[in-house]
């Protein structure tokens, strides 16, 4: 059930097959990849995540990691995805099309200092139970238009430094955001 940090820090790591990896009773997948430096790319089609709750971290510091297919994950029990591609600076874009998001309570730095991160659509993302929205973009400097309209943030209490360093944007529709139960609005 627990495969928090199995390949943490293996900086050296240039490649890992998953084929044979049993994760269909998985619940923790915290930190999973988190400082796999030399990966360029993971096949985690086979990872079987329906069971799935802590994403926290999953591929933090993966320097080198260029793309990620996330067609085969179903993320629709995660509670938390907090810095799950932090520091992830050779990514440019990201499929998350797939992730369902209606467990979800929080995601705070979840993409924070992906400098090469270009697009991402997180239109279907639900946000309705999310506090903390804190950090979120931070350090994105290449990102133009996040696609964020669709954001429920009626229970938003967090929302500092959620686009600091986004040097790029070119779009950001918040016509939709509720910020009345605000907070913290620094940065």
């Amino acid at each position: 059930k627990d495969f928090r940090y199995t390949f943490k820090g293996c900086k050296s790591l240039t490649s890992i097959d998953l084929s044979n990896f049993k994760t269909e009773h998985a619940t923790h997948m915290s930190g999973l990849f988190s400082g796999c430096e030399s990966i360029t790319s993971l096949d985690i089609s086979k990872l079987v995540t329906n069971n799935v709750i802590y994403m926290d971290s999953m591929f933090s510091n993966c320097y080198s990691l260029e793309n990620l297919d996330f067609s085969s994950f179903v993320t629709s029990k995660v509670q938390s995805m907090d810095s799950m591609f932090e520091s992830c600076p050779s990514l440019k874009r990201l499929d998350l099309s797939h992730f369902r998001t209606n467990d979800l309570v929080s995601f705070k730095s979840m993409f924070k200092n992906s400098s090469s991160l270009e697009s991402i659509d997180l239109g279907y993302f639900d946000t309705s139970r999310i506090e903390d929205f804190s950090c979120i973009f931070d350090g994105c400097i290449k990102l133009k238009d996040p696609a964020i309209s669709n954001f429920n943030t009626k229970n938003g209490k967090e929302f500092s430094y959620m686009f600091r360093n986004c040097q790029s944007l070119i779009m950001l529709n918040l016509t939709n955001f509720d910020t009345s139960s605000g907070i913290n609005f620094f940065g």
